[in-house]
């Protein structure tokens, strides 16, 4: 059986949202688990700027994003990246949307969801003697060591998290902006909903994205089908060449990967 071509299903959502669609998808299903976002990924984003973004002069587009989050650092400069690179991007998560990876719909100007589309929690995570902890549970921590640690990691977090929302564009609502340069009640409000749930993967509800004032819009269950099954084939050929994740296209420039650029 022919495998499916998957710059072709891009083109058909392409055709629905009238503008250049791209997926980024993390191959969490690798065995051992590697599907995250690493120190150093800003070098392929980068390169994904210089060879599509800046060549073929997109400022306009949807991002379609899927994966496990991973290191915060590397999130938050490859979301900078596109951020930077483009006028506009809409952010759609047909499925997951994990932790750091969060940072992609922060810096997007509205985020597309599904009826049961998973945005989990952002706060940091750190490991403590082969324990990983969340960050925001341990800034009172009585061992000095561990309460550190935690504040090591949330702080540079938190200082991220002000400057987004002090500065536009961002996924929020414009009065989020003018309220953030003079106070800081919203990112408390936004600590309290993004990062302070029971788990770190508990997902954030409806009343929660409307609560933050953040733009979004749900999208047809046709068209997140659609955008499943594209997900679905990029993980299969993650898997099949062993490759950590892709930035897929709807353009051909090899025949074997089907317009994706695969790191």
């Amino acid at each position: 059986m022919l495998q499916p071509n998957r710059a072709q299903l891009v083109s058909e959502l392409e055709e629905h949202f009238g503008k250049r669609v791209f997926l980024i998808v993390y191959n969490y299903l690798s065995e051992p688990p590697k599907g995250f976002i690493e120190e150093g990924d800003e070098f392929y984003f980068r390169q994904f700027r210089d060879e599509v973004l800046k060549k073929e002069s997109i400022s306009d587009c949807i991002v379609i994003i899927n994966g496990p989050g991973g290191n915060v650092k590397a999130a938050i400069a490859c979301s900078e990246i596109l951020r930077k690179s483009l006028i506009r991007y809409d952010c759609f998560v047909p499925t997951v949307a994990s932790s750091s990876l969060c940072y992609f719909i922060l810096n997007s100007n509205r985020v597309l969801i599904g009826e049961r589309s998973v945005i989990t929690q952002i706060d940091p995570l750190f490991y403590h003697q082969g324990q990983e902890l969340r960050a925001v549970e341990h800034l009172n921590d009585s061992n000095q060591e561990i309460r550190r640690l935690a504040h090591d990691v949330f702080n540079p977090t938190l200082d991220n998290l002000n400057r987004i929302l002090k500065n536009k564009p961002h996924v929020f609502e414009e009065e989020v902006s003018k309220q953030s340069k003079h106070q800081t009640r919203y990112l408390g409000k936004m600590v309290d909903t993004w990062m302070k749930k029971t788990e770190h993967d508990a997902p954030l509800t409806i009343k929660d994205l409307q609560r933050l004032k953040v733009r979004f819009r749900q999208v047809d269950e046709e068209i997140i089908f659609k955008a499943k099954n594209i997900i679905n084939e990029c993980l299969k050929e993650l898997i099949e060449i062993d490759k950590r994740f892709v930035i897929q296209t709807s353009k051909i420039e090899e025949e074997r990967y089907f317009g994706g650029y695969y790191y």
